[in-house]
């Protein structure tokens, strides 16, 4: 009931911050803006960019046919944001096997700063952050090596974080390869069992990057 009362609150603050600030503007989140309008413009030449992860965008685009006001349309997206973050955050609090008191404390303190966060200025850090979060909690036990489904999983989460924030290919290509180790190391794992998820992993990241990676690369002409 606490954890539940953590997500009601969050999204009660997130909703009243993005009102609160719908006059904040930063230069990135202009981007953000612009895009977004492309995408509802149907303007094909300008909505895909190597410079502008997509994700953001497209969380502002549905709330564009909501608000007249593309400034708090962009703020809601940071709110849905905020609640990505918190469920991300709150994965790896379980995923770690802390005790029932820690998780809680820790949810709540997280409700509390990723709305604060959300309020800041407009930019896919606190999305993409939560995403990786969330992938990376199914990662944090040896699971995945004996479960495809849950491999496959981790991976298409992953690879959504790098739709956030492109930052997120090289990081989950660290952090599956760390994992994998820890997985041998600690866990006891068969070396051979974890080379043979891994690829699962990056299958699932592939499902979803993929698309986008190609996209680019097609339109730049070399591999992005």
């Amino acid at each position: 009931a606490s954890l539940v009362a953590a997500f009601f609150v969050q999204i009660v603050l997130a909703i009243k911050t993005a009102w609160l600030v719908r006059d904040q503007l930063n230069p990135d989140g202009l981007a953000y803006m612009a895009i977004a309008q492309y995408y509802l413009n149907g303007q094909t030449a300008s909505m895909i960019s190597g410079v502008w992860s997509p994700l953001l965008s497209w969380l502002i685009v549905p709330w564009l046919l909501v608000f007249d006001d593309p400034l708090l349309a962009a703020h809601a997206a940071m709110a849905v944001s905020a609640v990505v973050f918190l469920s991300g955050c709150f994965c790896v609090l379980r995923a770690v096997r802390l005790p029932g008191p820690a998780i809680v404390i820790g949810t709540w303190i997280t409700a509390f700063l990723s709305v604060a966060w959300s309020g800041v200025v407009i930019t896919p850090d606190l999305l993409m952050a939560g995403l990786f979060c969330c992938g990376t909690s199914r990662l944090l036990s040896d699971k995945w090596v004996a479960n495809a489904r849950t491999a496959l999983g981790a991976g298409m989460v992953l690879g959504a974080a790098y739709l956030a924030k492109a930052v997120a290919l090289p990081l989950s290509g660290l952090i599956i390869i760390a994992l994998a180790g820890i997985n041998v190391a600690v866990y006891q794992s068969s070396l051979r069992r974890t080379v043979r998820a891994t690829p699962i992993i990056v299958a699932g990241f592939l499902i979803i990057a993929g698309p986008w990676i190609g996209i680019l690369s097609y339109k730049y002409g070399h591999p992005v």
